[in-house]
């Protein structure tokens, strides 16, 4: 077994290369394409959150806090400038200031319905 360099740019060619060899002798039909990984996104700063928050999705702090599963203060603290986002929760903002609309599905009430059995 190959021991492990750390090299994680390394450790993925090892992977793939071990994977090609794998499907060579077993005569497996190998599967290769392309992707292109997004760059990390650049740090919001406060009054951009809160533009965000307010302007594009119109929602409470509370309620924002909620959708990004993270505290009230975590939010204050971005608004005001004292934190920022960052790893996923960074991610998950651009994505919104991107696609506001992608938060409508999942606010929305489910409707209720008179059904009867």
């Amino acid at each position: 077994m190959a021991r492990n360099t750390g090299n994680p740019y390394f450790e993925g060619v090892r992977a793939g290369l071990e994977e090609m060899i794998r499907s060579l002798e077993t005569g497996q039909k190998l599967t290769v394409r392309t992707i292109r990984l997004p760059e990390a996104p650049p740090a919001l700063s406060g009054e951009e959150i809160a533009h965000l928050r307010q302007e594009k999705l119109h929602l409470s702090q509370n309620v924002f806090a909620s959708v990004l599963n993270v505290s009230l203060k975590t939010v204050q603290a971005w608004e005001q400038g004292r934190n920022t986002p960052c790893g996923p929760a960074l991610r998950l903002l651009w994505l919104l200031a991107a696609r506001p609309d992608m938060l409508q599905s999942l606010l929305a009430a489910p409707e209720r319905g008179n059904h009867e059995d």
